[in-house]
């Protein structure tokens, strides 16, 4: 009944005669897994992380959280496994001026109460204007995770959107720096090159650099600039389920349990085709509510900088003329 949260998971540990494997399965796409050889030594100072910490509890909706069985999760996407069957929950329809419709479900009809996420103690940038590109992606974000309380069919759109955020060049860069991450520490360097020069170009808010370079930091034990890097990408996505399953990672790392234990609550939890999936069914409510809100406020703030829209200046316009005929003709009469 207890599941182990340490840097194993969901990372695994293999220790063949002559040497240690370590499986990096932080992103739950095939083509993305990394496989590094350590030393011994290495390997044993990894394991010294490996504490006595254990969660054994429910979240304040009386389910229990099953790390392990999320991590059994990740390792199923990984080697091409499809969850099957949906949810057959009733959906209401939220407005909102996103134009998206948000999903009610029938835990938050009964009024059950969504758990307050834990305080991010970094302060970024504000991002730019919206631009129309940019407000499309987001709503195509919102509609690949409205579908996760139905599978995990598109996770893989959801990583590949993420990584596209910034156009097919820097998706390219980005694959490049992943594809040295997975050829070994060798290679550490350059990556952390390339997607340091992403983040200097695009800013902190194109989430993925900073989410692939929170896991080379890991793997090199740079723990605090590890965690420092989750809270960004945590700042920028709420809901990017690799770095809430990372920070977890990170702070069991450093034993901090009070932490870890709070942050598991939010990991993605594992999908069961049949059952009720609650949980899985608040995660991807309050996913989707938070991509919504973050979507409209930065909206509203663009609207504030540029004032109206084209077709609203046109509109008012329209109007005045309208008037000024009217009085026109008044003034004949």
């Amino acid at each position: 009944d207890y599941a182990q949260l340490s840097p194993a998971a969901p990372f695994d540990y293999y220790h063949p005669p002559t040497s240690h494997v370590l499986r990096c399965e932080a992103f739950p796409v095939a083509a993305w897994r990394a496989e590094f050889f350590l030393s011994s030594s290495a390997m044993e100072r990894h394991l010294s992380t490996v504490t006595s910490l254990h969660v054994h509890t429910e979240d304040e909706h009386g389910d229990f959280f099953d790390v392990e069985a999320a991590r059994r999760q990740l390792e199923m996407l990984v080697t091409g496994g499809v969850s099957e069957g949906v949810n057959n929950k009733e959906e209401q329809q939220a407005p909102s001026r996103s134009g998206f419709s948000a999903v009610v479900s029938p835990a938050r009809e009964r009024g059950t109460p969504l758990p307050e996420m834990p305080t991010l103690d970094v302060t970024l940038p504000a991002p730019g204007p919206l631009t129309t590109i940019e407000r499309e992606r987001r709503l195509a974000e919102i509609q690949l995770l409205s579908q996760l309380d139905e599978g995990d069919e598109s996770l893989a759109d959801v990583w590949e959107l993420w990584f596209s955020e910034r156009g097919p060049q820097a998706a390219a860069l980005l694959h490049k720096a992943d594809d040295l991450m997975n050829e070994g520490p060798d290679h550490f360097p350059e990556a952390e090159r390339i997607l340091r020069s992403l983040i200097e170009d695009f800013g902190v808010h194109f989430a993925e650099p900073l989410n692939r370079l929170a896991t080379m930091y890991y793997l090199q034990g740079r723990m605090e600039e590890a965690l420092t890097l989750n809270k960004m990408v945590l700042s920028v996505k709420p809901w990017h389920f690799g770095a809430l399953s990372h920070i977890v990672m990170v702070y069991a790392a450093i034993k901090d349990s009070q932490h870890a234990r709070q942050w598991a609550a939010f990991r993605l939890p594992n999908f069961s085709p049949g059952k009720e999936n609650k949980r899985r069914i608040r995660w991807v409510e309050r996913a989707v509510s938070e991509a919504t809100m973050l979507l409209d406020q930065r909206q509203e703030d663009t609207n504030k900088s540029f004032g109206n829209t084209d077709d609203e200046w046109i509109s008012d316009q329209m109007q005045m003329r309208n008037v000024i005929n009217d009085n026109d003709d008044d003034s004949w009469q």
